[in-house]
């Protein structure tokens, strides 16, 4: 099976442009995202923390007035 040249250029081409838009969409869509969860997780984990304090505090919240 032999390609004609100006075929294969083409394959060429259309593959180097296929790997050129992954590129920029990994700069500019996925990487920037991933960024971005990354510190959503970090921010809800916080406020887990804080919210699981929160219902400490109040379950102590007789035994604080004693004191």
């Amino acid at each position: 099976m032999k390609l004609n040249i100006p075929n294969r250029q083409r394959a060429l081409v259309i593959g180097a442009g296929a790997l050129v838009a992954l590129y920029v969409l990994d700069t500019i869509l996925i990487e920037p995202l991933t960024k971005t969860w990354q510190a959503h997780t970090l921010e809800i984990a916080q406020l887990q923390k804080s919210v699981a304090e929160g219902h400490g505090t109040i379950t102590r919240a007789a035994q604080i007035r004693r004191v």
